[in-house]
């Protein structure tokens, strides 16, 4: 991950200045394609009380995606707690951690920083970001292993309604679009990432078979 984000940090960052509608109907397919992962783990159909945890999933994401964009100088006292929260999207499958870093207006200064290799805020942010991975695993681990079917089912109603903040239309502050004239070549790019996905789970699941 380190070298991928050391080299595509630049690139990165002029496609979703350039074309934010197509990077962003890209990641609508591959958070969409991600989203059978955790229904898939909780097990069998969902009744009252899975389906009150799905809402409540539902709402803490609708909330966190519709955070109005602000932008904060990016002192350290405001990159530690950023770093911290954002690095969950490595274990919260539908919690976007670039999204939380535009949120905050700290998305372009670090993907800068990495870019041009400031070694002081890449030190600092990934200090607090490992703070942060290590806290949420620790709290992931606890949950997976007493509450793990409501766990994957909070974890699906955040994804789903997530992809709100990947829909490809959208005005400068945010506000959901109809689809433009350009709808075929965003819904196929859609496609390939549900299609990216789940092939990747796929192979996934065929190594697991084997190894056991």
């Amino acid at each position: 991950m380190a070298a991928a984000v050391l080299t595509v940090a630049g690139p990165v960052t002029g496609l979703v200045e350039d074309h934010p509608e197509t990077m962003r109907a890209l990641f609508l397919g591959l958070v969409a394609g991600s989203v059978l992962v955790p229904v898939r783990l909780s097990g069998g159909a969902w009744r009252g009380a899975e389906l009150g945890l799905f809402a409540l999933g539902a709402v803490g994401g609708l909330l966190l995606t519709s955070l109005p964009s602000t932008s904060l100088e990016p002192s350290p006292w405001v990159v530690a707690p950023a770093a911290a929260i954002a690095v969950c999207a490595l274990v919260l499958p539908g919690v976007s951690g670039s999204f939380l870093l535009l949120s905050v207006g700290l998305y372009q200064p670090t993907l800068q920083a990495v870019d041009q290799r400031d070694l002081g805020y890449i030190a600092w942010f990934g200090l607090w970001a490992l703070v942060g991975l290590v806290v949420i695993v620790k709290l992931m681990r606890i949950l997976l292993t007493r509450h793990h079917r409501g766990t994957m089912v909070v974890l699906a109603g955040v994804m789903i309604v997530a992809l709100r903040s990947l829909w490809p239309w959208q005005d400068a502050s945010g506000a959901l679009q109809g689809p433009g004239a350009d709808w075929p070549l965003m819904l196929l790019l859609a496609l390939v990432g549900v299609a990216a996905v789940q092939l990747l789970v796929l192979v996934e699941s065929r190594l697991a078979a084997r190894a056991s």
